[in-house]
């Protein structure tokens, strides 16, 4: 940026000197302005061209895309993301992941003791030893009964204990499910040793950034408790806010240019359009996905998003960087001999990428499409030099 501003300068100080044409002598000036063609046209050497890479192109005609700008916002893709709650109540006694960390699949997260989880897990023990108890009980009986030294009620009821048993023990743990427990931690309780009983290790149930967290360390916290977000933030959701006067403008699968606040854009497209009106706002919702995968995007953050409606067949038309502002007109350079003229020209529609001339050029008349911003600046600073020239 800086190498392109300094040449900039030099260009417009060359063109100072050269632009507007030869220096009038004392007898043209006595001799009046009859030449104010060539006093506005814009010299360039062959060099200055090639420096601000100078291209022109014939104007004609072609389509204008309509478009419809729609105001927007990045969100959360909720289907990539998770809310992490306690599952049981306790005390946070370690922290292993902070806001913005990666986290995998299954990393814990923080630990906590918990009352509640430690009662869960004694009773759970209790029932194992109850029910490997009366399962022992009821194959004797059961032995017994076949060698005809048991009867069938003492048979009967020893079945009916570990029945019973059985039906305890797998409410107790399902009830360590609940707690989040896996089902190779509740297998392994029984070698585990007293002094880790109720430590709840909170893991992450998705890979992704860590979003959002709500704890501290020492923090006693009731079951349900939200403390993390998790999100995959290499692809995003883009909510846009549409009028339902123009919902027949778009449908889903169609492409819509989303612009940030620094003028960054991303092509994405359309997978949901809401059945119904946000109450709030009374507008539909364009719901579209945005891929992130170097974390440009950032959830929150405000949008514009651009959606093509339709086009228009036009007779004249030029690129947008053709046309620019001098003396508050629009104005197109146009080579003339050895420079440029900047021609006044009356503007039509626009898209992104075109603008309609309706008066000014004729079609086929050749316009500069790269370079008219440097010589817009160095017909300003040729006009200040004028100007400044004639005062007597």
């Amino acid at each position: 940026m800086k190498k392109y501003a300094l040449l900039l300068i030099s260009l417009i100080l060359s063109l100072a000197m050269v632009g507007c044409g030869p220096s009038a002598s004392p007898k043209a000036e006595e001799a009046g302005h009859g030449h104010e063609g060539e006093e506005n046209l814009l010299e360039l050497t062959s060099q200055q061209r090639a420096q601000i890479g100078l291209s022109v192109e014939k104007a004609g005609p072609g389509t204008i895309v309509k478009e419809l700008l729609l105001p927007g916002e990045v969100r959360l893709n909720e289907e990539r993301s998770a809310l992490v709650a306690l599952k049981a109540s306790g005390r946070i006694v370690r922290i292993e992941a902070s806001l913005g960390d990666s986290v995998r699949a299954g990393e814990t997260l923080a630990l906590l003791e918990s009352d509640q989880l430690a009662d869960a897990q004694a009773e759970y023990l209790e029932r194992l030893r109850s029910r490997d108890l009366s399962k022992k009980t009821f194959q004797r009986k059961e032995t017994l009964k076949n060698e005809h030294v048991a009867g069938e009620a003492e048979w009967m009821e020893a079945e009916a204990a570990y029945k019973n048993g059985e039906n305890l023990l797998e409410a107790s743990r399902r009830r360590l499910l609940l707690l989040g427990l896996s089902s190779a931690e509740i297998a392994a309780l029984s070698q585990q040793p007293p002094s880790k009983m109720g430590l709840y290790l909170l893991k992450a149930p998705i890979g992704g950034r860590v979003v959002g967290r709500e704890i501290t360390l020492g923090d006693n916290l009731e079951a349900g408790t939200t403390v993390f977000t998790l999100a995959d933030t290499s692809l995003l959701w883009v909510d846009l806010s549409l009028t339902p006067d123009l919902q027949g403008f778009v449908k889903e699968g169609d492409e819509a240019w989303i612009e940030g606040e620094d003028g960054t854009r991303e092509k994405c497209r359309i997978f949901l359009i809401s059945p119904t009106l946000d109450p709030s706002t009374r507008t539909l919702t364009l719901r579209l996905e945005l891929k992130n995968p170097k974390g440009f995007w950032k959830p929150g953050s405000y949008v514009s998003g651009s959606l093509r409606s339709g086009e228009r067949a036009v007779p004249l038309l030029v690129p947008r960087s053709s046309v620019q502002i001098l003396e508050g007109n629009p104005v197109v350079f146009v080579p003339e001999g050895h420079g440029f003229h900047a021609h006044p020209v009356v503007l039509g529609e626009r898209d992104g990428e075109h603008v309609e001339i309706l008066s000014g050029i004729a079609s086929g008349t050749p316009v500069v499409v790269r370079g008219a911003f440097e010589l817009k600046a160095a017909a300003v600073t040729s006009s200040l030099g004028s100007h400044a020239g004639h005062n007597h």
